[in-house]
């Protein structure tokens, strides 16, 4: 009956680790895949993005050279034609990079944010799973440190109740040994009284 604070403090704390091994593993899984997935998302824009912004200037360049071909304009306006679309086009180079940065600083910022999120969460999972161990510790010191306070008083129980006894035999033992020694002195007392008194 003693060890059965004991008993249900193991269960418990068995309880309790496996419960955390269970969630813990498939908590963690669950966020790195949803970052992960949220990772792939964004590049995939991006490449999306590239993609659009290539095609984009591929189609003025073919623009520019059919309009450069279309027109028939002296040499000298030709330089500065070609010049003039030649600097459209790196604006618009310099427009599509813009852009995809500004895509890609915005999904890097809400990556960070969602790792900030996540290890928060870490962090609060960890602090609980830490009080609970540490719960867990404290009641199982209790219940030992109780079932010991009753092992130590129960010795010293047992030790007064052997001390006890010990002085006991010992008392019983030196009265024995008076007694034998009256018993003794008695009979030869007696003996050398008969022997003194004459018939």
């Amino acid at each position: 009956m003693e060890d059965k604070p004991f008993t249900a403090a193991m269960h418990r704390a068995r309880d309790l680790s496996e419960a955390t091994k269970s969630s813990s593993p498939s908590l963690v899984g669950e966020q790195l895949q949803d970052t992960k997935g949220r990772f792939s998302q964004a590049k995939t824009r991006w490449q999306v993005l590239q993609e659009q912004h290539h095609l984009l200037i591929q189609q003025e360049l073919l623009r520019m050279e059919k309009e450069l071909a279309s027109q028939e304009l002296p040499p000298g306006q030709q330089g500065a034609m070609l010049w003039q679309k030649e600097k459209s086009l790196l604006i618009l180079r310099m427009e599509a990079l813009q852009r995809e940065q500004a895509e890609a600083e915005r999904d890097l910022e809400e990556l960070n944010q969602e790792c900030q999120r996540e290890t928060e969460t870490q962090k609060h999972h960890i602090l609980q799973v830490f009080q609970a161990y540490r719960k867990h510790a404290e009641e199982h010191i209790d219940v030992l440190e109780q079932r010991y306070r009753k092992l130590l008083q129960e010795s010293l129980q047992d030790a007064v109740l052997l001390s006890t006894q010990n002085q006991q035999l010992q008392a019983q033992k030196q009265l024995g040994y008076m007694e034998k020694a009256t018993q003794t002195d008695f009979q030869t007392l007696t003996q050398s009284h008969e022997r003194a008194s004459p018939p």
